[in-house]
């Protein structure tokens, strides 16, 4: 079990609730720990597992008195040329590449980016957006292969990384590697649409294009102090043997 008193704010404050007679408890159903059960108070919970202020998030939504849950990490970061619903004039709808996303609109094409934020509605979108000063385009979306493209069907190609994250999104944090170098668009297409279905796929690690740590390390942080007052953090990092060190990373 996961140490969440590592987390700022995550201080224990008192116990976390399993009763014997709940159906969801005693089945290990979804839920803090062993169950969507939760206690009103840390009085009413046992000793065996500490409640933090992330349990009394948790137990304060639940109780429907504040709306923990609305604000999160729910902005899609899936449609790098797919689609969800078939506009098309001859029932094709899966033929769209990357290219072909970035320039049509679609009715839930706009809620998607990368590492973003939103309501839990999509009502109200926050996505990053990056620029290397190579690319012929901005880092608006993740970079995939449409179905007709990939030797196994569809594929992200990119490198990024889920760090932490509480229930509640009262804090969150991922990591983002960004190429300086042009990001290898066409070679990944043309690559992986010459290789069968026996072969490995083509991957981004595979075009070299991270060689001599030329890329960007992107940390996004987002942070609730409150159902509505939330924090946005956004840090970029490349290697110290930029510079002849190797012990570790500088900001930018």
């Amino acid at each position: 079990m996961r140490d969440e008193t590592a987390i700022p704010g995550n201080e224990p404050i008192g116990r976390l609730s399993y009763d014997v007679n709940c159906r969801s408890c005693a089945s290990g159903g979804q839920g803090s720990f062993m169950g969507d059960h939760m206690a009103s108070t840390p009085e009413e919970a046992p000793n065996e597992l500490n409640w933090t202020a992330e349990d009394e998030r948790l137990a304060r939504s639940a109780r429907r008195e504040e709306n923990w849950q609305r604000w999160g990490t729910y902005l899609p970061e899936r449609q790098w040329g797919t689609v969800r619903e078939d506009y098309s004039a001859d029932g094709n709808a899966w033929n769209f590449t990357h290219d072909m996303a970035r320039y049509r609109a679609r009715t839930d094409g706009v809620k998607d980016g990368i590492l973003g934020w939103t309501d839990r509605e999509c009502r109200l979108c926050f996505s990053t957006s990056f620029w290397n000063g190579n690319d012929p385009i901005l880092k608006e979306r993740f970079f995939g292969l449409g179905n007709p493209e990939g030797n196994h069907g569809e594929d992200v190609k990119e490198q990024y990384y889920y760090l932490d994250a509480t229930p509640t999104h009262s804090y969150c944090k991922a990591l983002y590697k960004y190429p300086q170098r042009a990001f290898p668009y066409e070679d990944l297409v043309e690559t992986n649409r010459k290789r069968g279905y026996d072969q490995p796929e083509y991957e981004l690690l595979d075009t070299g294009i991270f060689e001599q740590e030329r890329y960007f390390d992107v940390k996004v942080e987002y942070a609730k102090a409150a159902p509505e007052d939330h924090t946005h953090e956004i840090d970029d990092f490349e290697p110290w043997s930029r510079s002849g060190r190797t012990d570790g990373w500088r900001p930018r």
